[in-house]
């Protein structure tokens, strides 16, 4: 039994890693097609639409149906919400900031489930763990309080809102298939999600003919975005069957750095040196609290 887990923890973590690297490449993808002349809501509507079809899709071939599991209703509809402002908050962030900054940010998520993971487990970290919670913030702010001035408040925001939204969906993940709610939780949540974006859409002042030209003209743009975040959020939920969150969340800790070679190889992306220290240093402090944490759980 306890080599049938570490194998599993190990495919776990392999998977999330997968996820990781996949995702790296949307924001970097979505800002050039910004730079194009591709509106944000007219890329993330149609990106919500093509992965919706998508995974729905592979969840009805693959379960033959599409009822909602019977349990972890609340961790479902707290998934999709979840999984909604990501993508909204997210890919709108990099019209405004660098995907490099956009990402920092957004990778305050595992620092949120390690803590959430403590206090749902009613164990105070130990010093180790409180000091890579420590690092890790001051790395953020390193990141983004460089140059400030040059950074759109509005874009850091957005990228907080996304932040604190993977920690949700990280945590309704774990909880719903803790409850054995795995059965098309991935097709639900991503309709719940779809839901809310197409209500965003609808109410922004943007014209849907606008917006349907301009996700025609970034066509290209718009479906490599939408294949690339279905494959990376679809293998970052998987990831969760065979492991916990908290090692989830250390095996994701790839994308920040896929996310900035991208971003260079790409567009050209560079932060100044502090800020690739600051990222480095949350980077560092997120993995080894994450590490230490989990070694915590076994000593208790």
């Amino acid at each position: 039994m306890a080599k049938l887990a570490t194998s599993n923890n190990a495919l776990g973590v392999l998977i999330a890693l997968g996820a990781g690297a996949t995702l790296a490449s949307v924001t970097s993808i979505a800002r050039y097609a910004y730079d194009r002349g591709t509106e944000p809501f007219a890329l993330i509507g149609a990106r919500m639409l093509i992965a919706l079809v998508l995974v729905v899709g592979i969840e009805w071939w693959r379960n033959g149906d599409l009822h909602m599991p019977a349990v972890g209703r609340r961790w479902i509809v707290l998934g999709g919400v979840s999984l909604s402002l990501i993508g909204l908050c997210y890919l709108s962030s990099v019209q405004f900031i660098s995907p490099a900054l956009a990402v920092a940010i957004l990778y305050l998520f595992p620092v949120i489930v390690l803590i959430v993971e403590s206090l749902q487990a009613r164990h105070w970290p130990k010093p180790a763990v409180a000091l890579a919670f420590a690092a890790a913030l001051a790395g953020i702010v390193v990141c983004v309080g460089v140059n400030w001035s040059v950074s759109s408040p509005l874009g850091i925001v957005l990228a907080l809102v996304a932040s604190c939204a993977a920690a949700g969906l990280v945590i309704s993940s774990s909880h719903a298939y803790a409850l054995g709610a795995q059965r098309n939780f991935l097709a639900w949540c991503n309709l719940i999600a779809g839901g809310v974006v197409f209500l965003v859409i609808l109410l922004s002042p943007y014209d849907f003919a606008e917006l349907y030209g301009s996700a025609i003209q970034g066509s290209v743009y718009v479906v490599a975005a939408a294949l690339f975040y279905a494959v990376g959020i679809t293998l970052s939920i998987v990831a969760l069957k065979y492991t916990s969150g908290t090692l989830a969340s250390l095996a994701l800790n790839i994308e920040p750095p896929m996310t900035m070679l991208i971003a260079w190889w790409l567009l050209g992306d560079r932060l100044s040196n502090v800020q690739y220290w600051g990222m480095l240093l949350a980077v560092i402090a997120i993995s080894w609290g994450t590490w230490a944490l989990q070694n915590q759980h076994k000593d208790n």
